[in-house]
C-alpha cells in the first residue's frame, strides 16, 4: 500500500474532544475525516456528524434510530479506516451498538478502537491483583475499593453489555491506546500485532501558553464530573486542597467547579497555577495535558512505568497525585511554596505536551499503526 496514499477516516463517537483532536491532525497529514459523535454530554465536543438524539419521547427515539440506520447504512460506507471511541459508542441499547458496529464492519475497509475510555477488559485489568497497575480506582493492591462493586462496575462486565465489547473486540481489525493504562489493557483481549500506543492528541492552538503572575496567592483549580466522583479520587485531592487552603489562605486560593461546558471550563483552567486532576491513574489524560500546554502544573498521573513507556528520560513535570489525601496535601504544600519554580515549570510543562501529545505527532503513530494492520489484512486476502 503506498504510504503517501491519502485514506478515508470516519471517526465514531468522542471523548473530551479526543477524536476530534486527532481528526485536525489526520487533517494536517492530508487525510479525508469525518467526526461522528453526540458531542459527549455536556462537554459538546466539535463533530462533524452530530449523532445526538433530538426528542425525549417514544417517537423521538423511533425517529432516533431511523436516522442512526440510514446513516450507518448510506453515509457510513466506504470508509478506509473507521475507529470507534468505545466498544458502547454510542447512548444505546447494547444490541443495538452491536447491530450498527456490524453494519461498519460490512461496509468499510476496516475498523478499530481508539482506546480512551473504560471499558470491560480495562475493569478486568484494574480488578486483577496480578496487574501492572498496582493501584486504580477499583483496588489498591490486594485491596478493592467501593468502586469495584459497583452496579456500574458489575453491569460493564456481565449480561449485556459483556457480550457487546466480546462482540466487538472480536471483531476489530485493531486498537489503539491513548494512554499507557489502556495499552495495558489491551494485551487482555488482543494478540501484540493488534494494538499499540499513540498517545492523547492536543491541539496545542487550542490551549495557548498563558502568561500570568507568578505570586502569591496561587490559585489552585479542579474541575469535577459528577458522573466520575467515584473513580477519579477527586476527594483525595480536593480534600488535600481544602486542608492546604485553610493552612495558608494568604498563599492559596481553592476554586473548583462540575460539569462547565468545554470552553467555559477551558477559559476557568488557564486562570489558574495549579490544576488538580486525578489520583488513581498513572498517566495524565486530556484534562491534565491542556492544563499543562498553558503553563499550569498538574497533579495527576506520573508513575515512573509512564515516563519509562514513553521514552522521556529528562522532563517529568507533572506532579504525581496518590489516593492519599495526607501525600497530596504535603505535595501541595511543597508547590505552592515556591511561585518561581512554578514559573519555571511552566516551559517544561508546554514543550512536555508538544514533544509527546502534539496532534500532528499523535495523528503520524495512528496512520502507521492503521497502515501496517491494513498491509496486513490485504496480503491475508486469498488471491
Amino acid at each position: 500500500m503506498n504510504q503517501d496514499a491519502r485514506l478515508k477516516i470516519l471517526l465514531v463517537g468522542d471523548a473530551s474532544n479526543c477524536h476530534h483532536s486527532l481528526a485536525v491532525g489526520l487533517r494536517r497529514l492530508g487525510h479525508d475525516v469525518t467526526v461522528a459523535s453526540d458531542g459527549n454530554s455536556y462537554m459538546q465536543t466539535v463533530r462533524d456528524v452530530d449523532l445526538n438524539r433530538r426528542w425525549f419521547t417514544k417517537v423521538g427515539g423511533m425517529l432516533h434510530w431511523l436516522r442512526l440506520q440510514w446513516l450507518f447504512r448510506r453515509r457510513f460506507c466506504g470508509y478506509d479506516v473507521v475507529s470507534i471511541i468505545k466498544p458502547d459508542f454510542l447512548w444505546l441499547r447494547p444490541q443495538r451498538i452491536q447491530r450498527l458496529f456490524d453494519l461498519l464492519k460490512r461496509n468499510n475497509r476496516s475498523v478499530f478502537l481508539t482506546a480512551s475510555n473504560t471499558d470491560g477488559p480495562f475493569i478486568e485489568e484494574c480488578l486483577d491483583p496480578n496487574s501492572a497497575l498496582r493501584y486504580n480506582e477499583y483496588r489498591i493492591g490486594d485491596k478493592l475499593l467501593p468502586f469495584a462493586q459497583s452496579a456500574e462496575t458489575k453491569a460493564f462486565i456481565t449480561g449485556e453489555k459483556r457480550k457487546l465489547w466480546e462482540h466487538v473486540y472480536a471483531g476489530l481489525d485493531g486498537a489503539v491506546a491513548v494512554l499507557y493504562e489502556y495499552y495495558v489493557a489491551l494485551g487482555r483481549m488482543l494478540p501484540k500485532e493488534k494494538y499499540a500506543y499513540a498517545g492523547i492528541p492536543i491541539v496545542m492552538e487550542d490551549y495557548p501558553f498563558v502568561e500570568k503572575k507568578w505570586q502569591w496567592p496561587l490559585t489552585v483549580f479542579m474541575g469535577r464530573k459528577k458522573v466520575k466522583t467515584d473513580c477519579k479520587g477527586y476527594e483525595f485531592m480536593a480534600e488535600a486542597a481544602r486542608r492546604v487552603a485553610e493552612q495558608y489562605p494568604d498563599k492559596v486560593v481553592y476554586q473548583e467547579v462540575s460539569d462547565v461546558p468545554l470552553n467555559e471550563y477551558t477559559r476557568m483552567q488557564a486562570q489558574a497555577h495549579i490544576m488538580l486532576d486525578q489520583a488513581y491513574s498513572y498517566t495524565p489524560a486530556t484534562n491534565a495535558l491542556a492544563a499543562m500546554a498553558m503553563g499550569l502544573t498538574a497533579v495527576s498521573g506520573a508513575e515512573p512505568d509512564y515516563y519509562d513507556f514513553i521514552g522521556e528520560r529528562d522532563n517529568h513535570p507533572i506532579a504525581n497525585a496518590l489516593p492519599s489525601v495526607e501525600a497530596n496535601e504535603a505535595l501541595l504544600i511543597r508547590l505552592i511554596s515556591d511561585p518561581m519554580a512554578l514559573q519555571e515549570a511552566a516551559e517544561a510543562n508546554r514543550r512536555f505536551v508538544e514533544e509527546h501529545h502534539d496532534c500532528e505527532k499523535v495523528a503520524a503513530k495512528f496512520l502507521e499503526f492503521w497502515r501496517s494492520r491494513l498491509q496486513t489484512k490485504a496480503a491475508a486476502k486469498p488471491g
